[in-house]
């Protein structure tokens, strides 16, 4: 391959004790691009600075970090314009923007931080990546060629209370996604969307600013005494991710729908039970009662043995 491949990527940098870091899939798909001579990557996301610290110009030549805001759509579609008209023009777009916020239904809708996360969940989980994939639509489609890949999640087939708006807000973009993908299909455009399904991810957590305001404590904290040691279980490298990204930017994966992880497979699967969410809905809420039952007795345990 001769000539330049010019990759568009937006990843979100994770929360940490109010420190940003760039870590999980974000992270690995860009070193994994950023060993081919052939790429260069618009490696963007909101905050420069992690950008800039996590991609030093002497160690990645090829990536091109800037800041941008998925959630600020007009500026967005002039971001793409700029590229296409000024810069070549983009070969593969890769959507990875989300966010988690965690907690009861209830919470999202009856508290002003909970309403402003529940808008934030649909921008940057649905409405942003949707602008961004129809803004390089409208330059591929005019090139004949080029490749979406939008970064789904495995949460909607395993919706546990505390995740039912994040995997709400990822179903809808899954669905979008789909409609783009036939869309284009039947009108042979020659630009390829293909949608990716991961499982968990190992090296990530749910840290305090993943919940919103209002959630009771023992109920998040038993929540994460489940969640947390299944992500360590059952996750995957990320780099397992950003190679399956990589195959597909470079045709070696022909699939428009791809599921990465065992988890991500097993919980699709037995989507195919009747009634698999309610029955997955209920045993996680259960579960949590149990585990909240547990934590209460370890509480009075200790209490009484400092007595």
């Amino acid at each position: 391959m001769s000539y330049t491949k010019l990759t568009f990527f937006y990843f979100f940098t994770a929360p940490c004790r109010n420190k940003k870091y760039i870590i999980g899939i974000g992270r690995a798909t860009v070193e994994r691009f950023a060993q081919e001579p052939n790429y260069t990557i618009y490696a963007t996301g909101l905050h420069e600075q992690q950008l800039n610290e996590a991609f030093p110009e002497d160690q990645y030549p090829q990536v091109i970090p800037f800041k941008l805001d998925v959630a600020d759509f007009l500026r967005n579609w002039d971001i793409i314009d700029y590229i296409f008209t000024e810069h070549g023009g983009l070969d593969v777009l890769i959507n990875n923007a989300g966010i988690m916020r965690l907690g009861p239904l209830r919470r999202f809708w009856s508290t002003d931080d909970g309403k402003r996360q529940s808008y934030n969940l649909f921008v940057v989980n649905c409405f942003g990546p949707t602008l961004l994939m129809a803004a390089t639509l409208s330059h591929m489609r005019e090139r004949g060629s080029g490749t979406i890949i939008n970064i789904l999640s495995s949460s909607y087939f395993q919706p546990h209370w505390p995740g039912l708006q994040y995997a709400e807000s990822k179903r809808l973009f899954m669905r979008i996604a789909q409609n783009y993908y036939r869309e284009e299909k039947r009108a042979q455009s020659g630009v390829r969307i293909v949608s990716i399904q991961p499982g968990r991810v190992n090296n990530t957590t749910i840290d305090d600013d993943s919940w919103i305001e209002g959630t009771p404590p023992l109920a998040r904290e038993a929540a994460q005494a489940i969640l947390d040691p299944v992500r360590r279980r059952v996750g995957m490298e990320p780099e397992t991710i950003a190679q399956v990204l990589y195959d597909v930017a470079e045709g070696q994966r022909k699939e428009n729908y791809i599921i990465v992880g065992n988890d991500a497979k097993l919980s699709t699967a037995l989507s195919y039970i009747p009634g698999w969410p309610l029955l997955f809905q209920f045993g996680f809420a259960a579960l949590t009662e149990m585990v909240k039952a547990k934590l209460l007795l370890q509480r009075k345990l200790r209490k009484n043995n400092h007595e």
